[in-house]
């Protein structure tokens, strides 16, 4: 599928390292994590490198963040650090993989929200902070407060329920 420009929506906002350490409180045990829209690659590369993920994923639709993740983060020297570029609608099957996907997509239509849960596992935990999704879906979802640095204190996120009918 080729995406216009009116298509792609793009957020820029980093979890900061108190978020980051948040997130491994509530998922000390994730086996295989993803970012989608992870930026420069900080908080793939910190759920790999230090927090026990065996593969921790990023996917990156903005091609020199994703060059600069990969080639500080990725590669040779983190094998289990893996980035993609590219609309996460591309890694379908990759996205079906994981125990854990967080993404921050406060600014995203909440059709985009629902097509990225639509490639979710049964068993997979989401973090995501669309209010948007949240308001038509309260009853399977978990309130979370993650740190972020834009502002610089918690942020409201949702976990979904991903064990039940969506």
């Amino acid at each position: 599928m080729k995406l216009g420009k009116k298509d792609i929506e793009l957020t820029y906002g980093e979890i900061s390292p108190i978020g980051m350490k948040q997130f491994n409180e509530l998922e000390p045990k994730c086996e295989k994590f993803m970012d989608v829209g992870s930026g420069y690659g900080k908080f793939t590369w910190i759920m790999g490198r230090f927090f026990g993920a065996k593969d921790a994923y990023g996917i990156e639709i903005d091609i020199e963040k994703y060059r600069v993740a990969n080639r500080h983060f990725g590669g040779n020297y983190n094998r289990n650090i893996h980035f993609e570029c590219g609309d996460f609608r591309k890694y379908k099957n990759l996205i079906k993989e994981m125990d854990v996907v967080y993404c921050n997509c406060i600014c995203w239509r909440i059709e985009t929200v629902k097509e990225l849960i639509s490639y979710l596992s049964p068993n997979c935990k989401f973090y995501h902070n669309s209010s948007k999704y949240y308001s038509k879906n309260q009853g399977i979802h978990d309130l979370v407060k993650l740190n972020v640095h834009w502002l610089d204190s918690d942020a409201q996120f949702y976990k979904l329920n991903t064990n039940i009918e969506r």
